[in-house]
């Protein structure tokens, strides 16, 4: 699908990163994740997205070179598929193009409801669905975002425990928006675990879309 560019392009940084996605399937109103804060910046605009509403496969005409679209069912954004509108020097078109592999992700089922991790408790970091390791894994609910997890980063690490963002601002999002996903008003940063969690994201309303930004940790 090819889309024309919206009058707000004037808004947008000289490279865009852009994408949609939709809310995770088989979730339920009591499993989804509320960001974690929000800035703003007060400016409500309508920004548009250069991303299909569905997937799209790799090698279809794209129309804005350099967006980036965020497809998958889950909140972890390293367990979704992102592709790239890419236009190869000497080609009159832009094209989709993979750009990421998807990280190794659990398949240990979440516990059901938020009453039921117990916050700074053991857990379980499980296999994939082939018998290989991973280092996180996200379970997302209406009071919060959780992670069972070895800690943020290399230099700090624990035994795998459970660590919980807590409830949102408004106005975020009520869980992580896709990469690139429309959004409402031009500045609104919303922190999804960053600080906590190796795959937390924080994600900033830019000028076509919502895309991932980096925050200050203390």
């Amino acid at each position: 699908m090819k889309r024309s560019g919206p009058p707000l392009l004037a808004l947008a940084v000289s490279l865009v990163v852009a994408g949609c996605g939709a809310a995770p399937a088989g979730l339920d109103e009591s499993t989804l994740s509320p960001p974690v804060s929000s800035e703003s910046s007060a400016q409500p605009i309508t920004v548009t997205t250069y991303c299909p509403a569905g997937r799209p496969p790799v090698g279809e005409t794209c129309g804005f070179p350099g967006s980036v679209c965020e497809y998958g069912d889950t909140v972890d954004v390293e367990c979704n598929a992102r592709l790239e509108c890419v236009q190869r020097p000497q080609s009159t078109s832009a094209t989709w193009v993979a750009r990421t592999s998807i990280t190794a992700c659990s398949a240990e089922a979440c516990p059901v409801s938020r009453e039921l991790v117990a916050s700074d408790g053991a857990c379980t970091l499980g296999d994939t669905d082939s018998g290989a390791s991973v280092d996180e894994r996200l379970c997302a609910y209406t009071r919060g975002l959780c992670a069972c997890t070895t800690g943020p980063h290399a230099a700090k690490t624990h035994a795998p425990t459970w660590v919980c963002a807590p409830p949102p601002a408004a106005p975020c999002p009520p869980q992580r928006p896709r990469i690139g996903q429309a959004c409402a008003t031009l500045g609104d940063t919303c922190d999804y675990g960053s600080c906590l969690f190796k795959h937390g994201t924080a994600m900033r309303c830019d000028g076509i879309g919502w895309q991932p930004t980096e925050i200050s940790c203390n």
